[in-house]
Order: C-alpha cells, then structure tokens, then sequence
C-alpha cells in the first residue's frame, strides 16, 4: 500500500517462483480440461450444448487463474493477465490435440495414447496441416449441413475466443485485493449479510466512514432488492490497518436480469478498532473466491 492514500493501491511486486508455479500448474490442468472438453463435445449431437460446453470451458479456466495468482501471492496486473493468456493458449493447443487425434483413429484416444501424441507442438507444420485437412473436408454437420471452409473458420475463432478470452477477461475484472506486505499474505475477506441503500453521495459517504465508520454504516437503511449496496471488510487481526469496500448493486430487468455492479469505495483504509467494531456489530460472511 502506498502510505500517503487512504486508498489501498497493489505494490505490483511478483514472487517469481510463485509466477512460474502458477503457469506450470495452470497448463498441466489445462491439459486435463483440455482433454476431457474435446472428448465431450465430440460425443455431443446437439450443437447448443457444445456451445455451452465452450463457454464452461472458459469460465473454469477463468477460475483456476483466479486460484492460482491468489495462491501464489500475484500482486502484479500485468503478470496476471499473463498468466491467464497461457493458460488460455495451452488449453485451445491441448484441446485441439485431442480432437485431431479423435478424427485421425476415428476413436476416443486414452489419456495415455493423448498424453503420447502431445509431441505436436514440436512439429508446427504437421499441426497446421492437420487442422488444415479438416477445415477442408468438414468433421461435422448440424442440419443438413457440413460445416467447413470460411464458415468452419469462423467457428473456429468463436471457440478460441471463448477459450483463451475469458481467462484473460477475468483477470481483467479481478479487484485489486488488499495484500499485507508486513504478513505476506492476503487479508481475509468479509461481507456484510445487510443489504444497505445505493451509496449515491459518495464522497459525502466516504468522509463519513473517514470519522466515524461504524456510525456512517449504520445511518444507512436497507436496500431496495433491485438496488442495494454491499460492504466489505478486509480485516487480519495482526496487521495495523484495515480496508473497507463498497459496492453499488443494480439488478435489471426488475430484479430477474444481470446484475450490474459498480465499485464505489475502493479498499479504503480504516482503522482496526473500527474495522473490530464493525465485525461485532454486523453478521459477516468469509469470502473464499469473488465470482467473474
């Protein structure tokens, strides 16, 4: 944290063995992610399905980058969206080598007979001339029709996108954490069970917690359901100041749609007698893994 803001900032330090762990288990688990979707989506008929499988795909590999630079104690932006595109790339490489390797023996292939033709990369151009032929030819129709060429490419792209995108998306709306330099560790995040009113008058909001925290959290009312704000406390018993952050919540379409949230109070610091107080006084819930 920089001492002179009352605001939380990310040191940008790197533990480098941490970096290099965290790839080395990111591909090995893409690997087995990788494996497994090429085989599912093969055996399935239906065409939406495969579509969600992608999206499931992308989204667990979001989630084990999520993991691993917490784990690893990443408290650098730039290496964690690195880690998030090797990952991503590892596991459309994975998972393209599983299904060249399911038309080409026309069979589902063992993890041991995937594990033995992993040898690819290390040949670009039988790699490339694989996908190559099957572009050509088609490996699969949908209603009538078999889809190859331009329109194969394409969905292609879709599925790389999906798949090394969204790792890279979550890396890019995962909120800077409060880290203890003096620990070496992450402070343990909690959330209030209350729903309170949409904070609109935030600066006004933030002096408020800057005298009183405890009393500016309870002069507020409850939310409305479709418009509520949520607080947050960043709070380790052994470090000499803590981090409170709000969040500004909209649920559209009358609280049936997607929820919109807005960060209004970014990881301010407060003291631990407060911070103490606010945990006494309020029922709190031990946040594991912020969702994408």
């Amino acid at each position: 944290m920089d001492s002179n803001s009352v605001f939380y900032k990310e040191s940008m330090k790197v533990n480098r063995l941490g970096l290099i762990v965290s790839v080395g288990i990111g591909i090995i688990l893409s690997l087995f992610l990788g494996y497994l979707y090429s085989l599912v989506t093969y055996a399935m008929p239906i065409i939406y399905v495969n579509i969600l499988l992608t999206f499931g795909f992308g989204i667990i590999l979001g989630y084990i980058v999520r993991i691993l630079v917490k784990i690893t104690n990443n408290r650098n932006r730039r290496s964690r969206l690195i880690v998030g595109l090797i990952i991503g790339l590892f596991a459309m490489y994975f998972q393209w080598s599983a299904f060249i390797l399911l038309l080409f023996q026309n069979g589902f292939p063992t993890l041991q007979e995937f594990l033995i033709n992993l040898h690819w990369i290390t040949y670009p151009d039988n790699f490339i001339k694989a996908i190559a032929d099957i572009n050509h030819y088609g490996s699969w129709s949908a209603m009538g029709i078999t889809f190859k060429g331009f329109m194969l490419t394409l969905i292609w792209i879709a599925e790389a996108i999906i798949i090394v995108g969204l790792p890279i998306i979550s890396m890019l709306r995962l909120k800077p954490a409060p880290f203890s330099e003096l620990l070496g560790k992450w402070y343990p995040k909690y959330t209030l069970y209350d729903d309170f009113e949409p904070i609109v008058a935030v600066n006004k909001f933030v002096n408020e917690l800057k005298d009183d925290a405890l009393l500016a959290i309870k002069d507020l009312s409850g939310g409305e359901g479709i418009r509520y704000s949520k607080i947050h406390l960043f709070y380790h018993k052994d470090e000499n100041v803590q981090y409170i952050a709000v969040d500004r919540i909209f649920v559209e379409n009358q609280g049936r749609g997607k929820k919109r949230v807005e960060v209004v109070v970014n990881n301010m610091a407060i003291d631990n007698e407060a911070a103490q107080q606010i945990m006494d006084k309020f029922i709190c819930k031990r946040i594991w893994i912020d969702s994408m």
